[in-house]
């Protein structure tokens, strides 16, 4: 946890949102929504959670032909 929080520190590119019930999980990612809208710019952004296994080389591949796509629109 330690590093995470450094890494945290580092690049300021981290959110996490502690609620305890999982009947508010909307609530949660609403909040989620209105805070990363308001404090970043961005062309994409990616939430995961502790049981997804993201593969950023695929990911990227994915948003750039998705991104060439749009341009050939």
């Amino acid at each position: 946890m330690t590093e995470l929080k450094k890494k945290v520190a580092q690049y300021d590119d981290f959110m996490s949102l502690y609620i305890e019930e999982y009947s508010k999980l909307s609530y949660k990612m609403l909040a989620f929504f209105k805070v990363t809208y308001a404090l970043f710019d961005f062309e994409f952004f990616v939430k995961v959670d502790d049981d997804i296994y993201l593969k950023p080389d695929c990911l990227s591949l994915l948003l750039a032909v998705h991104t060439l796509n749009l341009l050939d629109a």
